[in-house]
């Protein structure tokens, strides 16, 4: 019997959906004051569009999407899935729009990339 290989082409897609989905939860929940220290909630978005930004290059990669176009594309769309999710809560009445929060989300994912833009430099 062979070793079963893993298709990253079916994972990756999945991960990145149930990401999104809990983001999305994330998103519209109310906040929880005292649960993190003040001002952390930068940090909470920088490190998730970090890993948003880092899926969704990864999973662009496997679909055979050239590198230049997937460093593009996981920008983009990252931002504007930042931007989104701030004027969406404009609608509810437990958030409220931030523009540090989407210059959070953006510096996680610029650092995202610029970290695997620095990695695929050195390793070739």
């Amino acid at each position: 019997m062979g070793r079963a290989s893993i298709s990253w082409t079916r994972i990756l897609p999945v991960v990145l959906l149930l990401y999104l989905a809990v983001l999305v939860y994330g998103f519209f929940s109310a906040s929880t004051p005292g649960l993190f220290p003040e001002g952390s909630d930068k940090i909470i978005h920088a490190v998730e569009f970090f890993f948003l930004a880092g899926l969704l290059y990864f999973t662009l990669i496997t679909f055979k999407v050239k590198k230049p176009l997937s460093f593009a594309l996981a920008f983009m769309l990252s931002l504007a899935i930042g931007i989104s999710s701030e004027l969406l809560q404009l609608s509810t009445s437990t958030r409220s729009f931030s523009w540090l929060d989407f210059a959070a989300d953006a510096f996680g994912t610029t650092l995202a990339l610029l970290f695997l833009a620095l990695f695929e430099w050195f390793k070739n």
